[in-house]
């Protein structure tokens, strides 16, 4: 069951695991603390959430390792721990994925381990990176069967960007290298 989550002591606790797993929450800058093993790249994403095939690959994995909660922040202002503007969930792996969809999320957000060792930053862009251990990886990769086209789907929406819009790039080769894109 969904669980908001207002008590500063729990948004501290939240605030360190998201800490372990990021060291921004821009999800176009180096992103993941220097000792998360493997990252990749999940694109599209339905909006500020995640499809629901990304979401039900992330609960088997989270069951398969046994973990039973995680949580959600939102992590668009700098200040988004310790601003009240923001809001902070605790979700359950057996949590269906209308349940998700209903929380009221306007803002960049996140998806984390209550241990801080994985995290999903999701954009606004209709992306997000995900991050963990070798082996969290390996099995999320299992689970959502499409991962290979997140890179590609990414790369192909910011050429269009650029193409038709003149989007600025100057980002990219650094957000290439921090996620080991193309290798």
């Amino acid at each position: 069951m969904v669980e908001k989550i207002t008590e500063p002591e729990r948004i501290l606790t939240m605030q360190n695991a998201f800490g372990k797993v990021f060291q921004t929450n821009d999800p176009f800058g180096e992103m993941f603390q220097i000792y998360i093993q493997e990252k990749q790249i999940l694109c599209p994403t339905d909006g500020y959430y995640l499809s629901r095939d990304q979401f039900k690959a992330l609960q088997e994995n989270l069951v398969a390792m046994g973990e039973e909660k995680a949580y959600l922040s939102e992590v668009e202002p700098d200040e988004c721990f310790s601003d009240n503007n923001c809001s902070h969930w605790e979700l359950s792996v057996m949590d269906p994925y209308e349940e998700y969809l209903k929380l009221p999320v306007i803002l960049e957000n996140s998806i984390y381990s209550l241990n801080g060792t994985w995290g999903i930053l999701i954009s606004q862009e209709e992306h997000a990176v995900i991050g963990g251990t070798r082996g969290f990886m390996v099995k999320y990769k299992e689970y959502y069967t499409n991962w290979f086209k997140g890179e590609s789907n990414f790369r192909q929406k910011w050429e269009y960007n650029k193409k038709n819009y003149n989007s600025d790039l100057s980002w990219f080769s650094k957000f290439s290298s921090h996620l080991k894109m193309g290798k």
